[in-house]
Order: C-alpha cells, then structure tokens, then sequence
C-alpha cells in the first residue's frame, strides 16, 4: 500500500517522521491528539499504546481496551494497589478508578482515581502527584480504565469503543507506541471482503472496517469513499472517519 499520508502539514506540529513512528517509549504524552492538514484534508490523530498482544498493521482499525475489573485487592497504599495476574507494562497512562471500599461502602477512597505511572504482575502504581486521600486497602475493588491503550477491533465494537486507523508504514509493535487516525479522509482503510455503496456508513470488524448492513448509527464509524467491491484483491480503500465527537457509549 501507499503511504497515508501527502504532502503533510500540521496545524500543532507533528512531523511525517513522527506519524511513522513505532517507539519503543513514549514519545508524547498518551493521549496526545494532533491536528493535521494533508492532501486529503483535515485529520485528527491520537498518540496510543499498542497493547494487543500482536502487531497493528497500516491501515487496521483499532479499538479502546475494554475496562479491566479487579475485585478483592491483596493489599493497597494511598499510591499503589496489589493483586495478582495483572499483564505488565500494559497500563501506564491509564486511569486507576476506585470502585468499592470494602470495610466502609461510599467512604473515601472510593469514587476516586489516579494515573497510572507503571505496572508489574502484581502492583499498579499512580502518579504520587495526586494520591488517594485514604490507602486502597485488602478487599477492595477498582477498575483500569484504558483511555489511550488499544486492541484490534472486534465486530460490534460501538463507535466509542472504536478508536482510529494506524497511521505508520511499518505498524505498531505489540506495547510500542504510535499515531492513529481518528477523523477525516484516510486513503487505506482496510476492509473485509464485502461490497460497501459509496456514501454508506462502514462499522467495526476484525482490524478492519466492514459494510454496516442494517446497523444502528451507535456501531458505525465513518462513511465509505467511492464503492468498494467484493472482488477488491487489495481489501482496503479510502473512508472518511469520524470517530471524533462521537456523543455514543463508550462501553
């Protein structure tokens, strides 16, 4: 496929360069969305963490990761939280909720929240910068809320779950980070082998966006450009996203 991008400039400054980047760390702060303006017209793009477990390849379609509910923490501290079977290094940037205050329901911490520094198998670290006002303590429930990490789509996937289309040349490494697009003309989206009208709404599939059929607009994630047909031996072709603003559920 050809390279997503034309003759780039940008409203806030994200170079070519940078938009092709597969980084080991994070070059921006997560959740960074960049304004761009290419031969295409406008776009908005979004600095993510790639924590699928593969690779995200040019052109796929990524999703938000759905919450993650711990119940029954080991133990706790007004920075930390400590359980057990955690995936690591998949949750810094993300928002740490409290959800359940076992020994006092609706007292302090619960309702609260932090971002979270860094994680291991068992402990997940927040920001010292804003603790919680009590320690999370054994028993207690909370919840990873994955603002800006990312998993390939899913048939289904509501238009606030889906996030944008991967911008670099080379993909997004499995826990690298990197740029997707989330509003405007993109010239290699990749689909599933069906027909889709030109003007039709597209909606969410495997890494790939597919015809909407008969769904509801809270499933459909942008318009198709041109027809694409079943026969397509590239399977992709351009759409105009619009995964920004959406007033939809996010889960």
């Amino acid at each position: 496929m050809a390279d997503l991008l034309l003759r780039a400039g940008n409203i806030i400054p994200v170079a070519k360069s940078t938009v092709q980047g597969d980084d080991v760390s994070p070059q921006q702060p997560l959740g960074t969305i960049s304004f761009l303006n290419d031969a295409y017209g406008f776009r908005v793009l979004e600095y993510v963490h790639n924590i699928s477990g593969a690779a995200a390849l040019k052109g796929a379609l990524l999703s938000r990761k759905a919450d993650l509910a711990i119940t029954d923490l080991v133990s706790g501290t007004t920075i930390s939280v400590t359980d057990s079977g955690l995936t690591a290094n998949t949750m810094q940037g993300q928002i740490l909720y409290i959800d359940d205050n076992a020994d006092s329901a609706g007292a302090a911490p619960e309702g609260e929240s932090g971002i979270i520094t860094s994680n291991t198998t068992t402990t997940i670290n927040i920001d010292a910068a804003r603790p919680f006002t009590v320690a999370t303590a054994v028993s207690d429930d909370v919840r990873v809320v994955y603002s800006s990490a990312v998993v390939a789509s899913a048939d289904g996937d509501l238009t606030g779950i889906a996030r944008g289309v991967v911008l670099a040349n080379g993909g997004i490494t499995n826990l690298q980070y990197g740029w997707i697009q989330r509003y405007g003309y993109c010239p290699d989206v990749t689909h599933k082998n069906n027909a889709c009208v030109a003007g039709e709404p597209v909606v969410s599939d495997v890494s790939q966006v597919n015809a909407w059929g008969s769904d509801a607009v809270s499933l459909w994630v942008g318009q198709q450009v041109g027809t694409f047909t079943a026969d397509n031996v590239h399977l992709y072709s351009p759409v105009l996203l619009n995964l920004w603003g959406f007033q939809y559920p996010h889960s």
